[in-house]
C-alpha cells in the first residue's frame, strides 16, 4: 500500500489527499486502473522473484509460478479452455466454484 500511496497521492500538511496519476489532480478510473496495473506488475515481479530465488527442486518453483499466474487446471480455467466439467464445485468442501484462489486461499478444507 505505500507504494500506491508514496507514487500516486500526494497528502499536504492541511491532512489533504490529491491524485496525482498521469500528472493530473483529478481522479478517473482510466488513471486508477493503470495505477492498479503497475502496482499490481511491481508486486507480482517481486513475488516471482522470491519464487524463483527459493531453494527449493525446480518443479515446486514452477507449481508456484502457476498458481501466481492462476494458470493450474482447476475447474473453472478448465471451463474457460472448454474443456466439459460436470460440475464446477470444489471437490472438497462442494460449496464454491474450483478455482485457484478458492483451493489455496478460502477453501475451508
Amino acid at each position: 500500500m505505500d507504494l500506491i500511496t508514496n507514487t500516486y497521492w500526494n497528502i499536504d500538511k492541511s491532512n489533504e489527499w490529491s491524485w496525482v496519476g498521469e500528472n493530473v489532480t483529478t481522479y478517473t478510473v482510466q488513471s486508477g486502473y493503470k495505477a492498479v496495473k503497475e502496482v499490481q506488475h511491481v508486486l507480482q515481479s517481486d513475488c516471482f522473484r522470491v519464487i524463483w530465488d527459493l531453494s527449493v527442486p525446480r518443479i515446486i518453483k514452477v507449481f508456484g509460478w502457476r498458481v501466481m499466474l492462476d494458470r493450474l487446471p482447476s475447474k473453472v480455467n478448465l471451463e474457460n479452455r472448454r474443456v466439459t466439467v460436470s460440475c464446477n464445485l470444489c471437490l472438497l468442501c462442494k460449496k464454491e466454484v474450483e478455482t485457484t484462489h478458492h483451493l489455496f486461499i478460502t477453501c475451508e478444507v
